[in-house]
C-alpha cells in the first residue's frame, strides 16, 4: 500500500511477529523467577505462625498440668490420673485455629 517492494513487507512482518514473541518469553521468564522468592517469603511467615501457635498451646497445656496437680488429690502419689481430655481439646482447638 505504501509502494514498497514485496520483500520489504515480508521482513517487516517477520519482525513484527517476532518482537511480541520475544517479549512474551521475557515476561514468562521473569514471572517464573519472581515466583520463587514469593514462595520462599510465604513459607517463612507460615512457619513462624505455626511455631507461635505451638508455643501458645504448649503454655496452655503446662498451665493446665499445674492446675490439675494442685486440684486433683493423689496425683503426685500415683493414685489418680490426669484429665487427658483437656489436653486433647487444647490440641484440637489449636490445630483448627
Amino acid at each position: 500500500m505504501a509502494g514498497t517492494r514485496y520483500h520489504i513487507g515480508e521482513r517487516t512482518e517477520a519482525t513484527g511477529s517476532t518482537t511480541p514473541a520475544i517479549a512474551k518469553g521475557f515476561a514468562i521468564g521473569s514471572a517464573a523467577l519472581l515466583s520463587l522468592p514469593l514462595f520462599g517469603a510465604f513459607l517463612c511467615p507460615f512457619s513462624s505462625m505455626t511455631m507461635k501457635s505451638v508455643g501458645s498451646t504448649t503454655l496452655k497445656m503446662v498451665d493446665e498440668v499445674r492446675k490439675q496437680f494442685n486440684t486433683i488429690s493423689g496425683l503426685m502419689e500415683g493414685h489418680a490420673e490426669l484429665d487427658y481430655a483437656t489436653y486433647v481439646k487444647f490440641s484440637i482447638d489449636a490445630s483448627i485455629k
